[in-house]
């Protein structure tokens, strides 16, 4: 309900009734006939039909979360500069957004795009597909025939869930309708990597058992995950996500975080402008990750609704107006 001293004044939305309705075509058909206002995560590939339904419209907007692939570093042979770079040479992350996302993704070169302050830094290009350039990287590092297993760790290294000094195919774990689309673009970067060598086991979970694993830091090889970014700013990404100090549960590097602790120490904007590219730089140079894409947000709405989309997917209703006959 509003309310009436709300200190930025009265919404001129009277009440609003959130509606959990899981299945894509019931939601639809509900903002199609006017049962519902606004609808969130639209599939792509249903787009069309409500930008043809008389009385609806389709919002876009480029959002804060990138895809990546993450990897656990400690495993054998992950730990090699030149596997880890030969995975990123194998995927064809435009093919993806074209072929998959119907257009919807923005590459990005490194671990955030250019709308997270302080942007991509100068001369990051990342990199292309190129699967002859992963494969000579596979040979360098001792795999001429790619490889389907990994080593786990014999140290004591924080990845607390995964067996010691163990033999184990290489999983790339998935998430299923966590994120647009996220099942078919795991199954076809599980595609590219085999035509390279690389021959991981597609294992897909459904979100609350993926976190269990990935939460409980026994993730052993490769896995799909996204991370938006509400800060829009570095601070919102590398601490947590690269420093060893945050979710290092995969990844021990300590001129990472040296970097970060120098970003995150400081307000002088030159002073964070000068790590946080720096690291970035040697986040994609070390390829920590596979480097994917931002996600492409869609919602469905009425044509009476005015609203404005954000960039982090909050739906926030302060913003919501109703047009004027």
């Amino acid at each position: 309900e509003a309310h009436d001293d709300y200190f930025r004044g009265r919404s001129p939305i009277d009440r609003l009734i959130w509606r959990k309705i899981p299945e894509d075509s019931a939601r639809i058909a509900a903002l199609k006939t006017g049962e519902i206002d606004l609808i969130t995560n639209v599939a792509y590939h249903q787009l069309p039909s409500i930008e043809r339904a008389p009385g609806v419209k389709v919002d876009k907007r480029r959002g804060l979360r990138v895809m990546y692939i993450g990897m656990n570093t400690f495993s054998t042979p992950l730990n090699d500069v030149r596997v880890r770079k030969a995975i990123n040479y194998a995927i064809d992350v435009d093919l993806i957004i074209e072929k998959i996302l119907d257009g919807h993704g923005v590459k990005v070169p490194g671990p955030y795009g250019e709308f997270v302050w302080p942007g991509i830094p100068e001369g990051v290009e990342g990199y292309p597909y190129d699967p002859e350039k992963a494969k000579k990287l596979l040979v360098e590092a001792g795999y001429p025939n790619g490889f389907s297993k990994i080593h786990t760790s014999k140290g004591d290294t924080p990845d607390k869930g995964v067996p010691r000094d163990k033999e184990m195919d290489l999983i790339f774990h998935s998430p299923k309708g966590r994120y647009p689309l996220d099942f078919e673009v795991s199954q076809a970067i599980v595609g590219m990597l085999e035509k390279v060598g690389i021959k991981a086991r597609l294992v897909v979970d459904e979100w609350s058992n993926f976190l269990e694993k990935y939460y409980g830091a026994k993730e052993t090889g490769l896995y799909l995950l996204g991370w938006g970014n509400s800060l829009a700013d570095a601070e919102g990404i590398l601490p947590t996500l690269f420093a060893s100090y945050g979710r290092g549960w995969y990844l021990k590097d300590d001129k990472i975080d040296e970097l970060v602790r120098i970003g995150a120490s400081t307000f002088d904007r030159k002073v964070r402008k000068k790590a946080y590219d720096e690291v970035y730089k040697y986040i994609v140079d070390q390829a920590y990750w596979g480097f994917l894409y931002d996600v492409v947000w869609a919602w469905g709405s009425s044509e009476d609704l005015l609203w404005i989309p954000r960039a982090d997917e909050t739906v926030d209703a302060r913003t919501f107006r109703v047009k004027e006959a």
